[in-house]
């Protein structure tokens, strides 16, 4: 990806004056005090959205019936074979497997605003500040993979993984976050990644 970076923050796609708006609405109380500690209640004030778009809160692919018929002749192939090897325990635990698999993947993820600001990124309700952002990369392969994604130094997740809305300029936005973090060159999809996302899991 070939870097345009002039050292300036790129133009707003939406317009500076509304996603200003946008931005009061969607910093949360925890953003905001996060952001106090870290940089003071004038900073805060001060902070301005450089990107702002919506996106699913987590990859969602849609299925077919057929790929629930072949699912599911799977699913039936183990429990088959717990029952003939008389392991009851394997059988019931393919079956609470796949209930529970097309139980949550009935619901449609929730969109959600994504803010990359001067200070931080915030992801729905939650805030990542640069100082606790190891690096970052962006995967590009329209229109099956657009993601930015996240090493954190702490937390519980230290992998978080963004969805790209179209409207947003992927050489644009990763010019930006090199005036912040460093970038992992060379990143690809992790296996298990390219896995669910080929096989729509």
């Amino acid at each position: 990806m070939e870097n345009k970076n002039t050292g300036n923050a790129p133009e707003l796609r939406r317009g500076e004056k509304n996603v200003s708006s946008k931005i009061k609405k969607t910093f949360n109380e925890e953003a905001k005090n996060s952001l106090k500690k870290d940089t003071g209640e004038e900073a805060v004030s001060q902070n301005r959205a450089v990107f702002f778009w919506e996106t699913p809160e987590y990859a969602h692919h849609e299925k077919s019936n057929k790929w629930y018929m072949v699912a599911g002749g799977i699913l039936l192939f183990f429990v088959l074979i717990g029952i003939f090897t008389g392991s009851a325990s394997m059988a019931i635990a393919f079956l609470l497997l796949g209930g529970v698999y097309y139980i949550s993947h009935q619901k449609k993820p929730k969109h959600i605003h994504v803010i990359i600001s001067e200070l931080g990124i915030n992801f729905g309700h939650r805030y990542y500040p640069y100082n606790i952002i190891d690096s970052f990369w962006v995967l590009y392969q329209p229109p099956h993979l657009t993601t930015l994604n996240l090493k954190l130094n702490k937390g519980a997740m230290r992998v978080i993984s963004i969805e790209l809305s179209k409207e947003i300029s992927p050489g644009d936005l990763r010019d930006y976050l090199l005036t912040q973090v460093p970038e992992q060159e060379g990143k690809e999809e992790g296996f298990i990644d390219a896995i669910s996302r080929k096989f729509k899991l």
